[in-house]
């Protein structure tokens, strides 16, 4: 299966914003924290302003089109755990293995 850069950005668009909703959910269905003895809310919400992050991070980056640009990005997003990173990078390497040794001539 061949996959674009654009389609590679997708696919961590995809999985970054699944996790962002997938914690803003847990946030809004948190209970109520007993006052001085919750420190897991805070966590949460910093893992939900993190994503925010990447995702503004990602949408800055998508414009390059290259796979340079998806490297970079997958190594320094802190929001993608060693298995999922892996799987991007994979990809990655499979869409550098697909694509032409040489550039075309227009």
């Amino acid at each position: 299966m061949t996959q674009t850069v654009a389609a590679l950005w997708q696919d961590i668009y995809d999985f970054l914003a699944a996790r962002k909703h997938a914690v803003t959910r847990e946030i809004r269905n948190y209970p109520q924290p007993i006052a001085g003895c919750d420190a897991q809310i805070p966590a949460l919400w910093e893992a939900r302003d993190a994503l925010v992050r990447e995702l503004n991070r990602l949408d800055a980056a998508v414009e390059d089109q290259t796979p340079e640009a998806v490297e970079a990005f997958l190594a320094a997003c802190p929001c993608l755990d060693a298995a999922r990173k892996r799987t991007f990078e994979d990809a990655l390497a499979a869409l550098r293995h697909e694509a032409p040794s040489h550039a075309t001539a227009e």
